[in-house]
């Protein structure tokens, strides 16, 4: 993925440091970068988001599943097979 600078469209961007120690959730899901060329500071969205977001879609697909085969479990009744008697 290439980023480029929203100010100027450059390419030469680089991460930045974050002087905003209050903000901890924004630092979990945005990365902070700065352009070289016209020093604008911006925000992008971390790697980290995406990969905490496609972990909680894969946890809540599993939930889903289990609890339809759970629902499925109880409202089938289960009857033994007819078959030829032993006896």
């Amino acid at each position: 993925m290439i980023r480029t600078c929203p100010g100027c469209n450059g390419f030469h961007i680089r991460r930045s440091s974050n002087p905003e120690a209050g903000a901890k959730w924004r630092r979990a899901l945005l990365s902070p970068y700065r352009c070289s060329d016209c020093r604008t500071r911006f925000w992008k969205i971390s790697r980290k988001a995406y990969v905490v977001a496609a972990a909680a879609m894969a946890t809540i697909t599993v939930w889903v599943i289990v609890w339809y085969v759970i629902g499925l479990m109880l409202t089938t009744e289960f009857t033994p097979m007819a078959g030829p008697s032993r006896f």
